[in-house]
């Protein structure tokens, strides 16, 4: 696992199997590139349903789209209807 800093976000990424340090460390190095000067990196496609499906698990209300596509929130509140409730904040 690595973790590092840019533009105040910390991004903690798991080393890809099969990728060498070398590679896994390249790639970490695209992406904090990317955020650091606003420029997109290009990715697979399931890395980015991925990553939206992580947005649709840990989402307290909303979920943003650019382009009115919400076919995978809806997949997947139909298939865990419990993810409508969001995680709660709980105070001790």
């Amino acid at each position: 696992m690595i973790k590092q800093q840019a533009s105040g976000f910390t991004l903690i990424r798991k080393l890809k199997v099969g990728f060498s340090a070398a590679q896994n460390s390249l790639l970490l190095e695209k992406l904090m590139t990317g955020i650091d000067t606003g420029v997109s990196v290009p990715s697979k496609r399931e890395n980015i349903t991925f990553q939206n499906s992580l947005q649709v698990l840990t989402v307290e209300r909303f979920v943003f789209s650019c382009d009115d596509e919400f076919d995978l929130v809806v997949r997947m509140l139909s298939e865990h209807p419990e993810l409508r409730k969001g995680p709660r904040v709980a105070l001790n």
